[in-house]
């Protein structure tokens, strides 16, 4: 059955049908084939006065006799009555009929559906039926859904359920119509043929009696006025459907109501319901029906009736239309509407026109259904004005676009139950006050152009589910990102098309591209956002909220992104000048983010102009997460410091990390991830931070403030890229750890102390088994630790300092104070100093084990001051079996005066020395607490013990993929450094050896491509310049809105020159950004033949070389393709960081990086195997030979065959490469050579000669006492 639509303004047929019917509603269909199919069975049903109930009555019986092919012919028992066949293949949902007395119907090929043929007859006044069923077992080709028609006399109707028919009547007529009714010019029996557009080709036989026709039955008919929704029909069934015509009129019973339709229809019999708009029901009680129906033979009957309207309200707009509001004028005239009667909308309404709704309730239609704000018009929503769905209708409504116009709301206004409550698109000005956004999938969102928000206060967000299904709306939320739920709290979060749950809302802003600046407010004005998965998504742009928003129940259960919630989601993808995310909270006058599972995920993957951060005077509690900044995309970089204005980094924030959240994932309060190998800087500092485990995967990842990085992501030295000092952090609960760093380069731990659990700075431990107070793991390179004090009062299990994989550190003036290990060493800490600490009341006050190895701590002369204090429940200091103790440190305690009872030493690796002078010299390389800040103090770098054995090529056990990678790594230092060779022969001969080699070809190639290929600081600034662009704009629109609401003729003309001036500003700095991109675009392909070039000459020695070279190579052809690499790119680059980065070197990490950035997976990084017990040195083929090697200081040293009868000097240099001793030899000197070295303090030493005007191989060897 057909809805048809009633309107004052237009008078036509709607082809929608989006309802369900019940039984009692008789029938509803959405289209014209299926009103005909059910129109056949009311010609069956409908024609009675009295209708005998039996299976089958004798008087309409009949007898079937089966043609060729689907031919079936019909004769029915009794010859004399009023006939009426219908003919369906039960289960293809449509059916044929005829008033032919003995019809021929041709079934199509449906060989295993039901045949079910209807006969009715009506003889003086009564109706008799009879049904039959049967199979047919026949195949002519043809759909029985193809042809379908209804035989009146000499009139048939034809209908299809496929489009683009050409019907051919079989008497030489034909009709491309969709619906066509034709007449014969003569009883008999015809041939229909149709056509498909695919070709295809049926055939029916139909059989005409022009002597047949219908008797006239009555006008009866039952209508009701019923809402569905927001949508008022009139629903009407005529009694009589057999042939003939209907006239109905429709009219008010109240004189001069909004309601004006006559003669709305007239043709094929209705069934079906007509929608009733633009009517105010709340004036008028009912509607006069009238139906005049002319029968076949000439009979003309009537019946009126008055239907009662039991639903008052104002029906508006026409489902699936477009409409203007003053279409309505009738029921809402005027600028305003102000009353009780409830305003039910569909379609799309067009406010086109000025217009308030106060103190309104309006009910909007599921759907697509919304309102449109253009041309500069002002819609107000005010004074308890509900806009929302009904609480019956199981869908969202889409919500209120607003485009080159202007909206207010105000004093308790609600949106509700919308897809995206208001959309501002381009020109558009929202005032947005004291409105309640509930239950939508989005509370404002703007993607799709400039808008301003002119103002933005005490409105309330609320999500709470369960939310309406969003129904047909699926399709618009196609371009709505959110990060996908990667598993694990490391793992990346690429952007992904949202799904859509109804378990909370998405977001209260939803904002691409838009500088958002909200002002400070009172507490009792701010902005409210709860009960969502996140409260404010922005992408791009400029991002200033200055006490203006707080954040409640931003819970983890959204089930598009369970792991990924948070209460600001901000990430910076467009290079459009410098773009920025400031914060400042209310400083403790309320908790800024409560029950949030995230605070706030920042995101920055923008790297030729960093992201800038500020984030200040916050309040979390409780939270999951606090503050998670991620530079992991697209080699993104971060800056925020106390000299950047608003962008002061992280400070003055209190966060309490201890609510649950899904199992892979636990508590951090600040968490920095940057797997990107350019520059960032960020100061995290003067934050008090209290985390404790509650749930996750395991307790490892729960961590006060923690910075990670990717092995060899920005290798330091370099600039100081996380600094975190001053602040206050308490572990509770068995988390992991209070401060840490984990693969991340130049970073610094400093001053956080002077503190106690009563308050101040520090990280205490205060419960359950934590891992450890400050930790530095995961080949982290170049960081600093310095003057912390960490208290433990329950107990760690790896240390309150623990160093792991960390190489180049500087760890000194730290006061470790409580059970469990002091300080921990494991594996490769190359080059790590451990200086002037204080290790107070641990269980062992330093601990090595797993391999473990730093630098040269001290000599009997020189100590590295650090302090064992109070009692040691096991060692003072302890290193198990696997330790090299030439290749860790030769510690000096310091012994105390009074009553310090010292320490005892592990007995079997006695390697701490015990002075008993009471003020030994002491290298601490600062002077004293606290740490000044990097810009004044940058501890400086050294050529080490290790580098040492590197540089003579000792043989370490390590194999050669790992030397190659020491090698690499001090060919870097030297060079970066050349200060270090002077006057230091080990070094010197490093470099004289290594001369040419690949190491050399590789620093060259790295050279080039950063001063080619990379952004300078000089392009920096003038990228960052640009960034006035987007201040422009936004200026010039603030000045176009004005403009737009302005009535004083001077202050628009002012206005129109102001934005002129600013246009013209815009487009030279425009043209400025453009050439900038072309110029560096053009440096950058200009280098790169040049740059390949010397890859092709390196001819890799060993996996490390041949990977480095791949990845460059890899690099450099991208350059070229845009920055997109190819499946075999990405296939090479996978294999590369699959690798150990022990086995794999330093383009392991590379690898990963690039990969990463090509496609936002960071690839899973590959298995090392644990490091075992090392051999002892061997020496490095044939020269000089010296044995015993150690030895307290009588060695014997042999020289070759090839110095006998040769005269020369014997010299032996200490670790830094200073002569120590020297010996003249020639051919009457014993051989081998007896040294007695023991006046030499303790250390490793090398011995070097030369005869016959060559340079022997040196030896190493080691002198302990």
């Amino acid at each position: 059955m057909k809805k048809f639509l009633i309107s004052s303004q237009r008078h036509s047929v709607t082809a929608s049908q989006r309802h369900s019917v019940t039984a009692s509603q008789r029938i509803i269909r959405p289209s014209i084939r299926n009103t005909i199919l059910f129109m056949v069975h009311f010609l069956v049903l409908g024609i009675s006065s009295k209708v005998v109930a039996q299976p089958c009555d004798p008087q309409a019986d009949f007898a079937l006799n089966f043609g060729s092919g689907c031919d079936v012919s019909f004769l029915p028992v009794v010859s004399n009555g009023a006939h009426f066949w219908t003919f369906e293949t039960v289960g293809t949902g449509v059916a044929s009929g005829s008033n032919h007395p003995n019809p021929t119907h041709t079934f199509g090929a449906f060989t295993a559906n039901l045949r079910r043929v209807t006969h009715t007859i009506t003889i003086a006044g009564v109706t008799y039926s009879c049904t039959k069923e049967f199979y047919l077992n026949c195949n002519n080709g043809c759909d029985d859904r193809i042809i379908n028609y209804i035989v009146n006399g000499c009139n048939v109707t034809f209908w299809s359920v496929y489009s683009g028919v050409v019907w051919d009547f079989g008497d030489g007529n034909f009709s491309t119509l969709p619906v066509p009714t034709h007449t014969y010019a003569s009883s008999g029996t015809y041939i229909v043929s149709v056509s498909l557009a695919n070709g295809t080709n049926c055939r029916k036989t139909i059989t005409v009696d022009c002597s047949s026709s219908a008797i006239c039955c009555t006008p009866n008919f039952t209508a009701e006025i019923r809402r569905e929704c927001s949508e008022l029909y009139l629903s009407l069934n005529a009694e009589c459907t057999i042939g003939g015509t209907h006239n109905w009129s429709f009219s008010p019973v109240t004189q001069g109501a909004c309601f004006d339709v006559a003669n709305f229809f007239q043709g094929i019999p209705v069934q079906g319901m007509i929608q009733l708009t633009n009517i105010n029901t709340c004036e008028m009680p009912a509607i006069n029906v009238r139906h005049i129906y002319t029968c076949p033979n000439g009979s003309v009957l009537e019946q009126i009736q008055t239907i009662p309207i039991n639903d008052p309200g104002i029906y508006i707009g026409i489902n699936n239309t477009t409409t203007q509001l003053t279409d309505y004028n009738c029921v809402l005239p005027g600028a305003s509407y102000n009353g009780g009667c409830t305003v039910y909308s569909t379609g799309y309404v067009e406010i086109n026109k000025t217009f308030t709704f106060s103190n309104s309730l309006v009910k909007v239609h599921p759907g697509e259904a919304g309102f449109n704000v253009i041309n500069s018009n002002v819609f107000t929503l005010n004074q308890n004005t509900e806009v929302s769905a009904n609480m019956e209708c199981s869908c969202l409504w889409r919500g209120i676009d607003v485009l080159n116009a202007r909206m207010f709301t105000d004093t308790d206004a609600t949106i509700k139950d919308a897809l995206f409550a208001i959309r501002g698109r381009q020109k558009s000005r929202l005032d947005i006050k004291k409105t309640h956004f509930l239950k939508n999938f989005i509370g404002i969102l703007a993607t799709d152009g400039l808008f301003t928000l002119l103002s933005f206060e005490d409105n309330e967000f609320d999500g709470i589910g369960a939310l309406k299904d969003i129904c047909v709306l699926e399709p618009m939320i196609a371009d709505i990102l959110v990060p996908a739920n990667s598993g694990s709290a490391s793992s990346l979060q690429p952007l992904v098309p949202v799904f859509y749950s109804t378990n909370f809302g998405l977001s209260g802003l939803y904002m691409e591209r838009y500088n958002l600046q909200l002002p400070s407010l009172a507490l009792a004005q701010q902005n409210e956002f709860k009960n969502l998965a996140f409260g404010i998504m922005a992408f791009d742009g400029n991002i200033k909220i200055e006490q203006n928003c707080l954040f409640r129940n931003i819970p983890a259960i959204f089930s598009a992104i369970p792991k990924r919630s948070a209460g600001i989601f901000f990430v910076d993808r467009v290079l459009n000048g410098v773009n920025s995310f400031c914060f400042k909270g209310n400083n403790g006058g309320a908790n800024d983010f409560q029950d949030c599972y995230q605070g706030m995920q920042i995101r920055s993957e923008q790297n030729i102009a960093p992201t800038r951060i500020g984030i200040t005077n916050t309040h979390m509690n409780p939270v999951h997460t606090g503050i998670f900044l991620d530079s992991r995309f697209n080699g993104g970089e971060m800056i925020g410091q106390g000299n950047l204005g608003d962008f002061v980094g992280i400070k003055h924030n209190k966060i309490i990390a201890n609510i649950s959240g899904p199992a892979l994932l636990s508590n951090v309060g600040i968490s920095n991830l940057d797997y990107s190998p350019g520059i960032t800087d960020l100061e995290i500092s003067n934050n008090e931070v209290e985390v404790a485990y509650s749930s996750g995967l395991v307790a490892g990842g729960t961590t006060g403030i923690t910075a990670h990085g990717a092995v060899g992501s920005d290798p330091g030295p370099g600039v100081v890229e996380v600094d975190i000092f001053e602040n206050r952090v308490l572990v509770s609960n068995g988390a992991a750890n209070g401060v840490g760093f984990s693969s991340h380069p130049n970073g610094w731990i400093r001053n956080n102390s002077g503190g106690n659990l009563a308050g101040g700075n520090g990280v205490f431990v205060t419960s359950g088994q934590s891992w450890s107070g400050i930790v530095v793991n995961g080949n982290s390179l170049n960081n600093l630790v310095a003057c912390n004090d960490v208290t433990v009062l329950s107990g760690v299990d790896a240390g309150l300092l623990s160093v792991n994989m960390s190489q180049e550190s500087q760890i000194i003036f730290n006061k470790l104070e409580g059970p469990g290990n002091g300080a921990h060493f494991e594996f490769d800490c190359s080059n790590a100093a451990f200086h002037c600490n204080e290790m107070i009341d641990n269980t062992i006050g330093l601990l090595y084990d797993n391999g473990a190895e730093t630098g040269d701590q001290g000599t009997s002369s020189v100590t590295n001051g650090n302090k064992w204090l109070g009692t040691f429940s096991t060692w003072g200091a302890f290193a198990d079996n696997s330790v090299i103790v030439f290749n860790s440190e030769i510690y000096v305690r310091q012994t105390m005066i009074g009553d310090e009872i010292p320490p005892s030493f592990d007995p079997i690796n006695s390697w701490i020395i015990v002075t008993t002078d009471p003020n030994p010299t002491t290298n601490c390389l600062l002077d004293e607490c606290p740490a000044p800040a990097p810009q004044f103090f940058m501890p400086e770098a050294r050529f080490s013990n290790l580098d040492s054995l590197i540089a003579l090529g000792v043989d370490t056990g390590w194999g050669a993929e790992r030397v190659w990678q020491h090698e690499y790594n001090l060919w870097k230092k030297l060079t970066d450094h050349p200060e270090l060779v002077v006057d230091n022969p080990v070094a010197e001969y490093f470099m004289v050896s290594r001369a040419g080699s690949n190491l050399d070809a590789f620093t060259a190639l790295q050279t080039g491509i950063r001063n080619n290929l990379q952004v300078d600081e000089a392009q920096q600034n003038n990228l960052a310049a640009l960034s006035v662009m987007a201040n422009i704009e936004a200026e010039v629109f603030a000045l176009d809105s004005l403009w737009q609401i302005s009535e004083d003729s001077l202050e628009r003309t002012q206005l129109q020159q102001d934005i002129a001036v600013l246009d013209a500003m815009y487009g030279a700095k425009k043209e400025e950004h453009q050439a900038l991109c072309v110029n560096l675009k053009a440096q950058r392909l200009a280098a790169v033949g040049a740059l390949m070039a010397q890859v092709d000459a390196i001819v890799p020695s060993n996996n490390s070389e041949s990977n480095l070279a791949s990845v460059y190579k890899i690099y450099l052809q991208t350059v070229v393709s845009g920055l997109e690499a190819d499946s075999i790119q990405l296939a090479d680059l996978l294999q590369i960081a699959g690798q150990c980065p022990w086995n794999g070197g330093p383009g392991v990490s590379y690898a990963a990086v690039l990969y990463q950035g090509f496609t936002g997976i960071l690839p899973p990084s590959g298995v090392c195997n644990p490091v075992g017990e090392r051999t002892k040195l061997k020496e490095p083929g044939a020269g000089l030979s010296l044995y015993p090697n150690p030895n307290t200081g009588a060695f014997d040293i042999a020289l070759p065959g090839t110095c006998q009868n040769q005269s020369g000097w014997l010299r032996i240099f200490d670790a830094r490469g200073m002569e120590v001793k020297s010996i003249y030899f020639d051919g009457t000197t014993s051989n081998p050579i007896h040294l007695n070295l023991s006046q030499l303090p303790s250390g490793i030493y090398m011995a070097r000669t030369s005869c016959s005007g060559s340079d022997l191989a040196p030896v190493t060897f080691l002198l302990p006492h």
